[in-house]
């Protein structure tokens, strides 16, 4: 089964990834993991195995894309496929916690009618752009998974992909201004590395292994910041 080619250019718009991707030209491939294949993990997704404490789910094949929700047997709000694509290709246990949290929001963001929330745009202030945040200060790839995992998320299921480009058109008004009053909770790119990395972990909804790493050498940050 094909993932669609995935391009990303200088230009991005606000309401489709946070508002500080849209400054950086990304290449996706060098995302762990990343195939132009969907891959196939029902050989070590047996239902067997245990990360961070939390049971994995069986491999849930094809009928994962029959409906738009997808399969979540265990019902922890991260679809079965993206959770065991995380614990595969993912070691490190604040990657995989983070990215968690990250695809958790981004579920939310697509089905934000079931969030509880009052609406798209706070689900996009109140967790996907803190989740955003957590990711790039400690996952082992950072924001090249975010993207990753948007792109997954929507894939096999072309109403997926439908309904988040109505829904931004139609909320487009309401989602920028979410990103503005995001940004003036801080600005990471006026401080230095180590700050700034001190900024985002605080949006990790999860206790942080060995956070002092993260502030003596911020990989991705410094990265971002050439």
């Amino acid at each position: 089964m094909n993932i669609f080619l995935i391009l990303i250019t200088l230009t991005f718009t606000a309401c489709s990834t946070p508002f500080f991707f849209k400054y950086h030209s990304l290449k996706i491939d060098e995302v762990k993991g990343y195939s132009e294949e969907e891959k196939d993990y029902s050989k070590v997704a047996t239902g067997k195995r245990i990360f961070d404490g939390d049971p994995e789910p069986v491999w849930p094949g094809s009928k994962n894309h029959d409906t738009l929700e997808g399969i979540d047997s265990d019902n922890d709000g991260i679809r079965d496929d993206v959770e065991i694509w995380i614990n595969e290709e993912h070691k490190d246990r604040n990657s995989r916690l983070a990215l968690k949290q990250y695809a958790k929001a981004e579920i939310m963001y697509l089905l934000w009618e079931k969030s509880g929330m009052s609406s798209k745009a706070a689900v996009y202030f109140k967790k996907l752009l803190p989740a955003n945040e957590c990711v790039n200060a400690v996952a082992d790839t950072g924001y090249l998974s975010n993207l990753y995992l948007g792109q997954m998320i929507e894939h096999g299921n072309s109403e997926r992909t439908d309904k988040r480009v109505k829904d931004e058109n139609m909320f487009l008004p309401e989602l920028q201004d979410a990103d503005e009053r995001f940004k003036r909770l801080g600005d990471p790119w006026s401080m230095s590395a180590s700050e700034g990395v001190k900024w985002k972990m605080k949006f990790c909804d999860f206790e942080i292994d060995n956070k002092q790493r993260y502030i003596d050498e911020p990989y991705f940050f410094k990265k971002r910041k050439q």
